[in-house]
């Protein structure tokens, strides 16, 4: 359950990331 949440969480960030980068460019 631990690592499912944790590889959902890790999804959830490279979206975030992805929106921000995209936002600076």
């Amino acid at each position: 359950m631990c690592q499912e949440k944790l590889i959902n969480v890790d999804k959830l960030y490279g979206i975030l990331w992805t929106i921000l980068f995209l936002n600076l460019l």
